[in-house]
C-alpha cells in the first residue's frame, strides 16, 4: 500500500502545484537533473531538460519512464536531443555520415556518359506549354569499388535500385526541364561488372516544359527539349558526356506513329551551365519534329474559307427592295461567324509574341468579310439613294468578278507566307491591297455615277441644239 500512497501524494502534489516533485519514489525511481514537465489543464510541455529513470537505468541495466494518465516522458538524453533536431537536420546529419564519396574524390570529375531513348510521343499541349514523353534514360560510369560486388567467376551482377549511398555512389541523375510533378519512374535497373562499371537504366513518364514558337503554325516545326544533370554533384565533381553507342539514343520508330507530328531529326549534347554560384554540368536531348498541317489546317482555315465564300455569295442575289435585307443580313451574319471562329480558334492556339501565318491568314478573311459589307451597302446606296438601279446592277456585276479576283490574289500572297516569308510584310501588303482597291474602285464608280448624270442632264439640251 505504500508506493500506491506515494503515486497518490505525487498526483496531489502535481494538480496542486503544477510542477513534478523533485523526491524520488521509494525504492522506485530516481528523478535525474534535466528535463522537468509541467501540466496546464490536462497538457505537458517541457519546461527543462530532466527525466525520471528506475534504479536499473541508474545502473545501466535498461531504460524506462514514469508515466501516469496524462503525461509520458522521454527515455534519455540521446533521443531528447534527437527530438530536439529539425528533419532536414537530421537528413543532412545521416547523409554525411552514410554517403560513400565518389570515385575520384578530391581529383578530377567523375565522367557520366549518358543517352536518352523516347519509346512513345504522347501528345503536346500547346496551351499549357507543354508535351509527354515515354523516356529511357541510361547512364554509365566507372567506380572500381563496385568489382568486389560482382561473385568470382561472374561477369556482372544486378544490383538494387534502392542501394544505399553508403555502399555505392550514385550521380543523382534527374530530369530538370519537368513539369511540375511531370516524372512517374516506371523501372529502375541498376548493375555493375567486374571491371568496376556501373550501369543504371530508368525509365520514366516524362511531362517536360517547352517554348514553342507558333509563328508559322500549322506548317511549325518544334523542337523538343529534355534536359538532365546531376542533382547533388556541381561541375566540379561530375561531368555528363554523351555516350558513343547511339544504338540506344533517339526515337524509336513506331514513337509517332498516329501522331500530328513527324520525326525530322534528333540530337543529344553535353554544356556547361554557370547561373552565379550554381555550376552545373548538363545534358541535351532534342527532338525536332515537323506538324502535319493537314488536320489542323481543315478545322481551323475551312470554316473560314466556307464563310468568304458565303460573304461573296450576296452579290448573286437578285438586287431589289425584297432582297435588301437578306443581301445584308448575309454578310453581317457571316462577319459575326467569322469572329465567333477565330475566337474559338485562339482558344486552341494561343498567340504568339510576334506575327503568325494564322494572324495573317484571319486578317486577310476578315477584311475580304469586311470589304464585300461595304461595297454591299454601296451599291444598295447607288440603287435606292442615288436611285439607278441599271448602274446599281452594273455595278454589282463587276463585283462578281473583281471581288474575286482581289480574294484569290491575297489568299494565294498568304500561302505564300506559309513558307515563312515575311509574315509581318506579307500581313501589310494585304492589309493596304484590299481597302486600297476597295476605296479606289469605290471612288472611281463615283466618278463614273457623275459623269453618267451629268451626260444625262446634257442630252435634252443637245438635242435641241441639234433640232
Amino acid at each position: 500500500m505504500q508506493p500506491a500512497m506515494q503515486l497518490a501524494r505525487m498526483a496531489l502534489l502535481v494538480l496542486s502545484s503544477g510542477t513534478l516533485p523533485l523526491p524520488a519514489l521509494a525504492g522506485q525511481a530516481t528523478l535525474q537533473s534535466e528535463p522537468r514537465f509541467a501540466l496546464r489543464a490536462g497538457r505537458r510541455h517541457p519546461t527543462s531538460m530532466s527525466t525520471l529513470v528506475d534504479k536499473d537505468t541508474a545502473d545501466g541495466h535498461g531504460e524506462s519512464a514514469l508515466e501516469f494518465p496524462w503525461i509520458s516522458l522521454r527515455q534519455s538524453q540521446d533521443q531528447t536531443d534527437t527530438r530536439s533536431l529539425s528533419v532536414a537536420q537530421m537528413a543532412t546529419k545521416v547523409s554525411r555520415q552514410h554517403t560513400l564519396p565518389r570515385p575520384n574524390d578530391g581529383g578530377a570529375p567523375d565522367i557520366v556518359e549518358f543517352t536518352i531513348l523516347c519509346r512513345t510521343f504522347m501528345g503536346m499541349a500547346v496551351t499549357k506549354g507543354t508535351f509527354e514523353m515515354d523516356l529511357v534514360l541510361t547512364s554509365r560510369w566507372k567506380d572500381p569499388r563496385v568489382a568486389q560486388m560482382v561473385e568470382t567467376g561472374k561477369e556482372f551482377a544486378n544490383v538494387p535500385s534502392d542501394v544505399p549511398k553508403s555502399k555505392m555512389w550514385n550521380p543523382d541523375l534527374v530530369v530538370t526541364s519537368r513539369d511540375f510533378g511531370g516524372v512517374e519512374i516506371l523501372t529502375n535497373f541498376l548493375q555493375v561488372n567486374k571491371h568496376g562499371t556501373v550501369l543504371q537504366v530508368t525509365r520514366m513518364l516524362y511531362t517536360g516544359k517547352n517554348v514553342f514558337k507558333l509563328t508559322e503554325f500549322p506548317f511549325d516545326m518544334q523542337t523538343l527539349t529534355v534536359l538532365i544533370t546531376s542533382a547533388s554533384a556541381m561541375l566540379d565533381e561530375v561531368k555528363l558526356a554523351v555516350s558513343a553507342n547511339t544504338s540506344k539514343a533517339g526515337v524509336r520508330p513506331i514513337a509517332f506513329d498516329d501522331k500530328p507530328f513527324s520525326v525530322h531529326s534528333t540530337n543529344q549534347l553535353e554544356f556547361e551551365e554557370i547561373s552565379g554560384a550554381l555550376r552545373k554540368s548538363r545534358g541535351r536531348f532534342d527532338v525536332v519534329v515537323n506538324r502535319k498541317w493537314g488536320a489542323p489546317l481543315k478545322s481551323l482555315s475551312y470554316p473560314q474559307i466556307l464563310l468568304l465564300f458565303e460573304a461573296y455569295s450576296v452579290f448573286f442575289l437578285p438586287l431589289a427592295q425584297f432582297s435588301v435585307m437578306p443581301r445584308v443580313a448575309t454578310s453581317l451574319i457571316c462577319f459575326l461567324a467569322l469572329m465567333s471562329v477565330q475566337s474559338a480558334q485562339m482558344a486552341v492556339v494561343p498567340p504568339p509574341a510576334g506575327a503568325s501565318w494564322m494572324d495573317l491568314f484571319n486578317g486577310t478573311v476578315m477584311q475580304l468579310v469586311i470589304g464585300a459589307l461595304i461595297l454591299n451597302v454601296f451599291i444598295h446606296a447607288i440603287a435606292f439613294n442615288w436611285k439607278d438601279e441599271d448602274f446599281a446592277i452594273s455595278v454589282n456585276n463587276e463585283m462578281r468578278y473583281g471581288w474575286f479576283i482581289v480574294a484569290v490574289s491575297m489568299v494565294a500572297v498568304t500561302a505564300v507566307a506559309s513558307y515563312g516569308v515575311g509574315i509581318a510584310e506579307f500581313s501589310m501588303l494585304n492589309q493596304v491591297g484590299i481597302w486600297v482597291s476597295s476605296f479606289v474602285y469605290m471612288y472611281w464608280t463615283t466618278r463614273r455615277h457623275s459623269e453618267k448624270v451629268q451626260k444625262a442632264a446634257a442630252a435634252p439640251a443637245a438635242a435641241a441644239a441639234a433640232a
